[in-house]
């Protein structure tokens, strides 16, 4: 693996002995500035999304869950378990009672490194931002009443295709 400049995410992101790298500069950076400038005012700054949706048992607060999701291709163990010890630490909510999942989107940060991965810092950034979204989250709770239901449909349950008939007329114009 190649070292251009010293720094750890230019040793995953370049070629062996060659300045060609998966990314510039600038998609290095925790964000990007629309249309893709170069720079850009704060406020106008995009950044990874972070969403969190709490819920808890009106008898206990140790019955509480957290669902935390951000626009990422995905994301390993060390950064999930860090996530869920930072948003535990400050809202409370037991790390096992924490789901954290990604949207899976392709033009999210690359947390695994597959394709070059992210620097530290955008990480950094990240749990701040779960952390906050939360926290907010908790903070503007609201009572409600949740029901739901069960069942299985047998024919997506159990099968990802679902049985077609490969002569039905489907077009009925």
């Amino acid at each position: 693996i190649g070292n251009n400049s010293g720094d750890m995410f230019d040793q995953r992101a370049c070629a062996p002995g060659s300045e060609t790298c998966l990314s510039n500069e600038h998609a290095r950076r925790a964000f990007h500035c629309p249309s893709f400038a170069l720079s850009c005012d704060d406020s106008v700054k995009e950044k990874t999304w972070v969403r969190a949706f709490y819920l808890r048992d009106a008898a206990s607060e140790a019955n509480s869950v957290l669902f935390i999701a951000i626009d990422a291709v995905g994301a390993g163990n060390v950064i999930q378990n860090d996530l869920k010890a930072a948003v535990s630490a400050t809202t409370g909510v037991a790390p096992d009672n924490i789901l954290f999942g990604q949207t899976h989107s392709h033009a999210g940060a690359d947390l695994q490194g597959l394709w070059g991965g992210v620097p530290e810092t955008w990480v950094a950034d990240l749990y701040v931002a779960a952390v906050a979204a939360a926290k907010d989250a908790k903070d503007n709770a609201k009572n409600a009443s949740l029901t739901y239901a069960t069942g299985q449909e047998r024919a997506f349950n159990s099968y990802r295709r679902p049985k077609v008939n490969p002569t039905a007329n489907t077009d009925k114009t």
